[in-house]
């Protein structure tokens, strides 16, 4: 009924050439070079004028970054931007420093001459370090209450200033990698309207294997407004219950003198502030780091830790406590690299992405972890960091019974945590949820059903518990389900009107495919009582939680049970949450994966978590056992229905025996190839089924990490795909009418005027521009259908209109509705619901004259004056299948072959880990007037045929050339409505 798989073959290979492939090597810091590094030119000179200042001792911080007396601005004039090499002379030595932005634009432990509007002046600086301790500028004395002094090098010097002088050495010559490194950011909360206020306070759980649940937090400063973000971490810390805090960036003193903080959540907290350097090899940070971590040890609860950013410093601190609890350098990266998410917009797929992880966090642990000559050799994901975390600790001063209690800290767990998570939407307004997560299943985001159907304005449900303990829902309109806790089961006397707006429906979207105002649903009329419908969770090993007279459930599920048939979904991607249709743009669909932490998981083959494994299987049978379609076309169609998905995959013997073992594999190669098997042979229906986001993963990773066998067994199973082999029939199909006919999608021939309709794939997006007045009628299939009317409308000659839909496999059932009625007046659609076993029609208007408004005008905007034809052929799937049924149920002729099935509306179903795909839908099956199945294919008033030729080599070439004999077709079509006196009478 909707989007069909098309070009099946092409997509996968456009998948293998475009999508890139992310694995260990990513990680490796020599898997990244620049341009700047190889080609870069120590004699660049260019006019920038040499600079003279002063450093000043009162303008060297408490980090050891140097101000020079040099502005931002008279620095810029002079000639110098970011990205430039300079040469600095001080106290007589020479440095060559980069121009950049923020001090992680260079890599951990190199020095920068920082330009930013932060400050007036430029300052020297290095990333995690001391400027002026490490280039002997000056040395820094601490007394006892921690104030410092400073006191340069120079033993001649017995000023407050040394002079600097500043020169270009290499224009441009780091530009490549500053625009490696570098991202914009902002203070302002409304720059940021995808994130929740949570994010946009760089506050999040740490989530990492070993890491207890609910437990350890971090996040800029709660206190400190220098960044406008501290009233957001400091209620995100509220929210997450934080008892303990580490401050890495200020003393008691200085943390209790920031504005408003007796007024503060963070000051009921017991909390400790350490003003550790920001250089995290001096021995300050060190012996500062192991008080805080003692004192985290002495005082067990949730913990929060923060610098000002919650970068730099807070992000070595948190890497080295995930390192010491189990986790891999990919979820160090992946947790790291969020901040950089959240500040700057950078994603796992954006070119920077890798280069900051080497340079920083990754450099930072080598640094810091000193490995020995043989892990050195050894690929940094094959090192055991927790070792080394361990060592660094003991290093410090922490002794052995001191971290194993830091571990136990850790280790712990709280029942729950809730979060506020943004919802994000192609069009229109960012809103927010409320997600749960328990500690048995950390990876599970779980959500109230009433919250769920209301964020995706489906309906509202008021709810309250009966005498039995039930939990009873009520829709506005008096429709009720019933939860029975105990049981775990859902129960509903009539489902089809229960989570669906109820006629008059006119904003309804149930059964309709497009937000945009083409079509409407006026009607949907249902025949017969309905059949009681049982969900029953329990028996699927599926949790529910009964909260507040309302059942939470796992997101993924709430999306199979409750949300449309095939337009939306809603999307957990391990950070924030995407409303996803169908027809989704392909820039939004890739702002989804790009930002997704759980996207990328898959994209690395580390083992899947327990609870992921679980709820994925059990999920992905629940939702074929209750919603899979059975059109009666896939191999294991019937089994599926007599016995359910697991043990008719059981009863397959050894295939199905590894198939079901696959999708339990903790190894995402495993998982992937036996869900690819499952859908690409078992579940196959010619194309309403099929793995979506599996296919990009599995192009993108596993295959190219089969064995030669396993791939020639992979590629056999592609030939005998059916979708695959329709799509060759489909390629001789258009090849024969381009050779023929050419490739207008409209010409004439005599009385008879041709409209080429290869889909019914809507431009969403340009229609909603066209509907708000910020554009012309968008060009896709509709308007070249309204567009070829219109011009055999403007010649008298036209009486015979022929819609070529010789190669037409599908797409949007609202286009669909919309033609017909243009055409014939036929605004409905019949289907058979299957859960309710009821049939129903759903009754639509149209815009026909796209005038923004449904009225009587429409009608006036009909072509029901022509004679119309369709050329059909077995290529016709889904609406390709369906749309020749009811142009022939309208008076049409159909010339050619019968269609090739496709009766099902899709489903779109999501799983535990957020990758989608597809299924032919229980709840939707295009039926004809009579109440048959369109599954067998429309037959044909009048036969054509194609021939199959069997060439010298073997191969088979397939000629279609008697579908696009114009003169004969034309004069078919003539004979035919001059019997059946034209198409008026005979609708």
């Amino acid at each position: 009924m909707k989007k069909t798989l098309t070009r099946f073959l092409a997509v996968m290979l456009l998948v293998m050439l475009a999508f890139p492939r992310v694995d260990a090597s990513a990680f490796n810091e020599n898997a990244i070079k620049t341009k700047a590094q190889t080609e870069a030119k120590d004699e660049s000179q260019t006019d920038a004028k040499y600079i003279k200042g002063k450093i000043y001792l009162k303008n060297i911080d408490k980090y050891g970054n140097v101000f020079l007396s040099i502005s931002k601005d008279d620095f810029l004039n002079a000639g110098y931007y970011y990205g430039d090499i300079v040469k600095i002379k001080i106290l007589g030595k020479k440095y060559r420093v980069p121009v950049v932005s923020n001090f992680t634009d260079v890599d951990a432990g190199k020095p920068a001459l920082l330009v930013t509007d932060k400050y007036p002046n430029i300052m020297l600086a290095v990333n995690t370090g001391d400027f002026a301790t490490s280039y002997g500028i000056a040395t820094k004395e601490v007394s006892e209450d921690g104030t410092y002094t400073w006191n340069f090098n120079d033993e001649n010097n017995k000023k407050n200033s040394v002079k600097v002088s500043l020169w270009m050495k290499v224009q441009g010559g780091y530009l490549d990698q500053y625009l490696a490194h570098s991202g914009v950011t902002s203070n302002e909360r409304a720059d940021y309207p995808d994130l929740t206020d949570a994010e946009f306070a760089n506050f999040r759980q740490v989530t990492t294997t070993g890491m207890g649940f609910g437990i350890l937090y971090r996040s800029s400063s709660p206190i400190d407004p220098v960044f406008n973000r501290n009233t957001y971490a400091d209620k995100a810390m509220k929210d997450a219950g934080v008892t303990v805090v580490l401050n890495l960036n200020d003393s008691e003193k200085t943390a209790k003198a920031f504005e408003g903080f007796a007024d503060t959540y963070y000051s009921t907290t017991n909390f400790i502030a350490i003003n550790t350097d920001i250089d995290i090899n001096s021995d300050d940070f060190k012996q500062k780091l192991a008080d805080g971590l003692r004192f985290m040890i002495d005082n067990p609860g949730v913990y929060a830790i923060h610098c000002t950013e919650g970068q730099i410093r807070t992000g070595f601190v948190v890497a080295l406590l995930e390192c010491l609890m189990g986790a891999g350098l990919d979820e160090v990266i992946i947790d790291y690299m969020t901040s950089y998410t959240n500040y700057y917009g950078i994603t796992s797929l954006d070119n920077r992405y890798y280069p900051i992880a080497r340079g920083n966090i990754l450099s930072t642990l080598k640094k810091a972890f000193t490995f020995t000559k043989k892990d050195k050799k050894k690929s940094i994901l094959e090192i055991d960091l927790a070792s080394y975390a361990q060592k660094y600790l003991k290093k410090i001063g922490l002794t052995d019974d001191e971290i194993k209690q830091l571990k136990k800290n850790l280790s712990k767990n709280v029942d729950y945590v809730d979060r506020e998570v943004s919802v994000i939407r192609e069009y229109g307004a960012t809103t927010t949820i409320n997600l749960r997560f328990y500690s048995d299943q950390p990876n599970i985001p779980y959500i109230g059903i009433k919250e769920f159907l209301d964020e995706m304005n489906l309906i509202s449900l008021k709810s309250k518990k009966d005498k039995s303990g039930n939990i009873v829902y009520t829709n506005p309109y008096g429709v009720k389900a019933v939860f029975d806790p105990k049981a775990g089961t859902l129960t509903c006397d009539d489902w089809a009107h229960f989570h669906y707006k109820a006629a008059p429906i006119e904003e309804a979207t149930a059964y309709k495919d497009l937000s945009c105002g083409l079509v409407r649903i006026s009607e949907i009329n249902f025949e017969g009582k309905s059949k009681k419908v049982t969900f029953d969770f329990k028996k699927y090993g599926l949790n529910t939680y009964e909260i507040n007279d309302d059942i939470y459930m796992s997101l993924s599920l709430a999306n199979n049970v409750f949300a449309e048939l095939s337009t939306r979904a809603l999307i957990w991607n391990g950070n924030v949450t995407y409303i996803i249709d169908y027809f989704s743009s392909e820039e939004f669909l890739a702002a989804y994966k790009n930002s997704s932490p759980m996207m990328r998981q898959q994209y690395l083959e580390r083992s899947r978590p327990r609870d992921l494994i679980n709820e994925t299987f059990n999920e992905l049978c629940f939702s074929i056992d209750y919603f899979y379609g059975h059109p009666g076309v896939a191999e294991l169609d019937e089994e599926i229905s007599e016995k359910g998905l697991e043990q008719a995959l059981l009863d397959l013997g050894s295939e199905g025996q590894a198939i079901v073992k696959g999708l339990k594999s903790s190894i995402i190669s495993e998982f992937s190839s036996a869900f690819m098997k499952l859908f690409m042979k078992y579940l196959d229906d010619k194309g309403h089924t099929y793995p979506k986001d599996m296919i990009e993963l599995y192009y993108s990773y596993v295959f190219s990490n089969l064995s030669f066998q396993e791939q020639i067994e992979f590629n056999y199973m592609l030939e005998n795909y059916h979708a695959l082999g329709l799509e060759m029939l489909g390629t001789a199909i258009t090849e024969t009418r381009s050779q023929i006919w050419g490739d207008e999608n409209y010409f004439e021939y005599g009385n008879t005027a041709v409209i080429r309709l290869m889909d019914f794939m809507p431009d969403v997006e340009g229609w909603k521009d066209y509907y708000e007045g910020e554009s012309d009628i968008p060009e896709d299939s509709l308007s070249i259908v309204i567009n070829g009317l219109k011009k055999a409308s403007e010649n008298p000659k036209i009486e015979n209109i022929i819609f070529d839909t010789s190669y037409n496999c599908g797409g949007s059932s609202d286009l669909c509705a919309f033609i017909t009625y243009i055409t014939t007046g036929r605004d409905f659609i019949c289907m058979y619901d299957r859960i309710n076993d009821q049939y129903f029609t759903c009754v639509y208007e149209v815009d026909a004259n796209l005038d923004g408004v449904y009225d009587e005008k429409d009608k006036e905007a009909r072509y029901d004056q022509f004679n119309y034809a369709v050329l059909t052929s077995n290529q016709g799937f889904s609406c390709g299948n369906y749309f020749p049924f009811a142009m022939q149920e309208s008076g049409a002729v159909l010339i050619g072959e019968s269609t090739g099935g496709g009766s099902c509306s899709i489903q779109y179903s999501v799983m535990p880990d957020f990758m989608i795909f597809v299924m032919s839908s229980y709840q939707s099956q295009l039926m004809t007037i009579d109440k048959e199945s369109v599954e067998s294919g429309c037959k044909p008033d009048i036969s054509l045929t194609h021939e199959t030729i069997e060439n010298e080599d073997g191969s088979i070439k397939y000629d279609y050339s008697e579908y696009f004999d114009i003169e004969n077709i034309c004069k078919l079509i003539n004979e035919w409505f001059a019997e059946h006196q034209g198409m008026q009478e005979a609708a």
